[in-house]
């Protein structure tokens, strides 16, 4: 196996001269599952070689987004981050479910010292034929100075050779490439590798990703990770407005579902809206029934004070009532 350890490597080790900047983390987890067909791996000697029958693995890469700093001009037109991948973890299962064997690199473990870490994109954009997404972390455990060098791929390792043949590829690797490289997630088929080198021992795993997803993308930027956010596109001002004008003075908190005070306003004038309409109706005066439930019920979940409840009643009713701003 030829192995080009120099351009990943070279690159890293420049993000000594980068500046942190301090705020709120964006983390974020790429979960990877699919089939290997081709092991290589100095604790897998029963494995060695092209399989006859696919194992399952799931490949889980963290990255903290909160200021990713690309650096301009790299080879062939990729996109390459520093101090994004903060977690690597690998994991091989057998027919039944069992588990064969897993690895994990942190940049927060005690016991390791981190040499190095990247994130490298060849989006549509590059001058490669195909399209890929490449995550390393080099570390050295502390005691031993045992050293792990590892790189997660899908699409083609350009600094690896690949021993099996490359699958066949569904479509664009790439959902996004602005202001970050995300993946295009779901059902899949594109070419995985995890390859490396233990102790300079070289070792891959090779097939074809078939499910991809994100775990703690936060795409409103209220603090709570998609798949849990009842409230995708929630409603972030300051503080809580009726009317978009009109200044309660409470703080629009975000509650453990996802939503704002205001998301929770909306939704009432949302479900006026659709509820079925009888007869002529007069221009609305006064909160609804929903508006005046909503500063109860986020007191009763701990959301807002007795106080700050009162005060929402308050503006909401003379929001209402009121001819608008002057």
């Amino acid at each position: 196996m030829k192995t080009i350890i120099p351009l990943v490597s070279g690159l890293i080790l420049l993000s000594s001269c980068g500046t942190a900047i301090a705020q709120q983390t964006q983390e974020h987890t790429l979960i990877i599952e699919g089939e290997l067909n081709y092991i290589q791996h100095p604790m897998l000697e029963q494995f060695e070689g092209p399989l006859q029958e696919p194992l399952d693995f799931v490949a889980s890469i963290t990255e903290d987004i909160t200021s990713p700093s690309p650096y301009a001009g790299f080879w062939n037109d990729g996109i390459a981050y520093e101090n994004v991948t903060i977690t690597l973890t690998f994991e091989l299962y057998d027919a039944q479910g069992g588990l064969i064997f897993s690895d994990s690199q942190s940049t927060s473990s005690p016991d390791h010292m981190i040499n190095d870490t990247v994130a490298l994109f060849f989006d549509s954009a590059s001058n490669q034929p195909i399209e890929s997404a490449i995550w390393g972390i080099i570390d050295t455990e502390t005691q031993t100075m045992d050293q792990l060098r590892s790189e997660y791929v899908l699409g083609q390792n350009y600094f690896r050779s690949r021993t099996s043949q490359l699958p066949s590829i569904s479509g664009p690797l790439f959902a996004t490439t602005t202001p970050y490289h995300f993946v295009d997630t779901g059902i899949t088929s594109y070419p995985f590798q995890y390859a490396g080198d233990l102790n300079w021992t070289p070792f891959t795993f090779e097939g074809v990703a078939l499910n991809v997803r994100y775990i703690g993308v936060d795409d409103d930027g209220d603090g709570i990770a998609n798949e849990v956010d009842a409230c995708e596109a929630s409603i972030l001002d300051e503080t809580v407005l009726f009317d978009g004008w009109y200044d309660s003075g409470v703080t629009n908190y975000v509650d453990d579902s996802g939503c704002s005070v205001m998301d929770h306003y909306a939704a009432c004038a949302a479900e006026e809206q659709e509820a079925p309409r009888r007869g002529i109706r007069s221009v609305r005066s006064g909160p609804s029934s929903c508006e005046k439930a909503v500063s109860y019920d986020l007191v009763a979940d701990g959301v807002l004070s007795y106080s700050e409840a009162r005060m929402l009643r308050n503006a909401l009713y003379e929001s209402s009532t009121s001819s608008g701003p002057q």
